[in-house]
């Protein structure tokens, strides 16, 4: 590895957000498919980092000497509205019932999907999400056009378990067997518990031969915002390497960020961000991704503050 690594000249974030995501989301997707469905092999979980080295390996093969460029993971935002009001919600979403919701058009969800896939070989894992995307009723129509590209391997839908899935979402979950249906897992926080909706999610799963997945219970922290200052820069780098949102992407409004959380800053007027790839304005949207994986530092993380204080998962606002 180190070889391959010395050979093209990689820097460590490059490696990081773009060969190792895209590896550990291959084995994911596989995974997937073997314990859904029963497609592909079987794969030893004991030696889940066997497979990871050698698919970074692939992957370092396939981009320098195949140009092969393929998506580890990307957000789609449908909404910023939320069924939920977290106080401490990374992403910042609450804070747009004040300055009004943006929401992704059926039109801005094709177009934006179709001229990714034009310009690289495969999107690892699409991620729909929100706000809470059962909120939209175009949901269903959504995946089905997504899932029918032969480029987009995994799809990912990811619900805060307060809304049940209509019968024309369950009827698309079961044709394309390439969508997982993912719940956040709230069970640390009792008093959100009447809004939930998790057994009768798993009952209307259940009922329809549909799998479905709990998130682990993730600890929480205090969300703090954006500095009005740039941070010094040991915690700007310290930010940047530790912090697991930046390999994330998300799309919406036609832009493409670094996470959700710089999205909102930079719309909700706490930032003001230049690194982002403007999908109405790139030349050459496949060259701008690959400079966009290869940044050591973007505008939005030299603001962002992180907090290590542990709260309860989704405590709501008043």
């Amino acid at each position: 590895m180190k070889e391959l690594i010395e050979k093209y000249n990689m820097s460590k974030t490059f490696y990081n957000r773009y060969f190792e995501l895209n590896a550990i989301n291959r084995l994911g997707n596989e995974l997937f498919r073997f314990m859904n469905f029963k497609e592909g092999k079987f794969i030893n979980p004991m030696k889940k980092n066997e497979y990871i080295k050698k698919y970074v390996q692939e992957e370092i093969v396939n981009f320098f000497e195949k140009g092969e460029l393929n998506i580890p993971q990307i957000e789609f935002c449908l909404t910023t509205q939320c069924s939920l009001k977290c106080k401490d919600c990374c992403a910042l979403m609450p804070s747009f019932n004040q300055k009004g919701h943006i929401k992704m058009s059926v039109d801005e969800f094709k177009k934006t999907l179709d001229q990714l896939l034009e310009n690289v070989t495969s999107i690892r894992k699409l991620i729909i999400l929100g706000g809470e995307p059962l909120l939209r009723s175009e949901l269903p129509d959504l995946l089905a056009y997504a899932a029918q590209k032969d480029k987009v391997i995994h799809i990912a839908i990811v619900s805060n378990g307060t809304m049940l899935p209509n019968s024309k979402l369950i009827e698309v979950l079961k044709k394309y067997n390439k969508i997982n249906f993912y719940m956040s897992n709230y069970n640390g926080n009792p008093n959100i518990e009447p809004i939930l909706k998790y057994e009768q999610i798993k009952d209307l799963f259940k009922k329809n031969g549909l799998k479905y997945q709990m998130m682990e219970s993730w600890e929480w922290f205090k969300e703090l915002g954006f500095a009005s200052d740039k941070l010094c820069e040991s915690a700007r780098k310290h930010n940047y390497e530790t912090c697991h949102r930046t390999k994330c992407l998300q799309t919406l409004d036609r832009k493409i960020d670094i996470c959700s959380k710089a999205f909102s800053g930079r719309n909700l007027g706490l930032i003001d961000t230049k690194d982002f790839i403007d999908l109405d304005k790139t030349k050459d949207l496949k060259q701008e991704l690959i400079n966009f994986y290869k940044k050591d530092m973007v505008d939005a993380c030299e603001y962002c503050l992180i907090s290590n204080e542990k709260v309860s998962p989704a405590i709501q606002l008043d």
